[in-house]
């Protein structure tokens, strides 16, 4: 399930046991998301980088032909049903361009900062098509 907090993407819910959830944040290496850039509409994959000095993300598999710039914000794009189409996941911090044929490299940070984050929203409901809008269902309180 989706974890989300007002400021963007904070992860996917890996167990329940009780009123304990386990939680895969956005800057795990292991954690994936189909993204756009919401000024071009280029499509890539946000990564983290698992870094445990810094929180920090990768935006891969972001075409050399794209145009994506420093400042450039990434949101889901709502591809694969997981995440809705439309949150804030990362914001470019360093691009480094390919030839064509490659993927350029795209660094971001992002957008919720984990070391200040109190509370999440586990979203149950399962996005639908863009045109409905399903209120989420269950909150939840972040403990640190």
């Amino acid at each position: 399930m989706p974890v989300i907090s007002p400021d963007g993407v904070v992860g996917s819910v890996m167990h329940v046991a009780g009123d304990a959830v386990d939680v895969q944040l956005a800057v795990d290496a292991a954690f994936t998301v189909d993204v756009e850039d919401e000024r071009t509409h280029a499509r890539g994959f946000v990564r983290g980088t698992g870094d445990p000095a810094r929180y920090a993300c990768k935006v891969e598999e972001v075409d050399a032909r794209d145009e994506v710039e420093v400042g450039d914000l990434f949101i889901t794009s709502g591809k694969g049903k997981w995440f809705p189409r439309g949150l804030p996941v990362a914001r470019v911090t360093k691009v480094l361009k390919r030839e064509l044929g490659r993927a350029q490299d795209v660094e971001a940070v992002p957008t919720v900062n984990f070391s200040r984050l109190d509370d999440v929203l586990v979203m149950v409901t399962p996005p639908g098509d863009e045109t409905e809008a399903a209120p989420p269902k269950t909150t939840a309180r972040a403990s640190k």
